[in-house]
Order: structure tokens, then sequence, then C-alpha cells
């Protein structure tokens, strides 16, 4: 694992008050496994009216951004 992911993951853990294991971490390869992690974790399956799986998602993408010259429309 590389510097920029260990600093992802970290940052993914801090935002959303969870721990990711080494193990798991070393699993994921796409945003979209990261973003079904997360999910999983904050054990999201609790009726809401808003869609928690779209508030996973914006708080990852932000954090992307903050780490990268990523644009807003680059991370999908």
């Amino acid at each position: 694992m590389g510097l920029e992911v260990v600093e992802l993951i970290m940052r993914v853990e801090e935002e959303f008050g969870i721990e990711i294991g080494d193990e798991e971490a070393s699993e994921i390869v796409t945003a979209g496994q990261l973003h079904a992690l997360v999910v999983q974790k904050l054990n999201l399956v609790q009726p809401s009216k808003r869609c928690l799986s779209s508030a996973v998602f914006y708080r990852l993408r932000r954090q992307l951004m903050a780490m990268s010259d990523a644009s807003r429309r680059d991370i999908r």
C-alpha cells in the first residue's frame, strides 16, 4: 500500500468514525469497494429519509478531492 492510500484510509476512518484493518485496506482496489466497506462498517441499513449510500459517496468524494487535484466531475 502506498502512502497516499494509507492517508486516504486514515481520512476515511476519521471522517466516518470507523476503523479499517490492514487486511481490509489491502483488499480495496476501487472507490466502489471503499464505498461498500464504509457502508458495511456503518451498518447503513436503517430507515432514513435520505439516501445514506449517497451521503457516504459525497463524503468520500470530498476527501478524495482534498487529497488530489481531481475535480468533482472526475470522481463518480
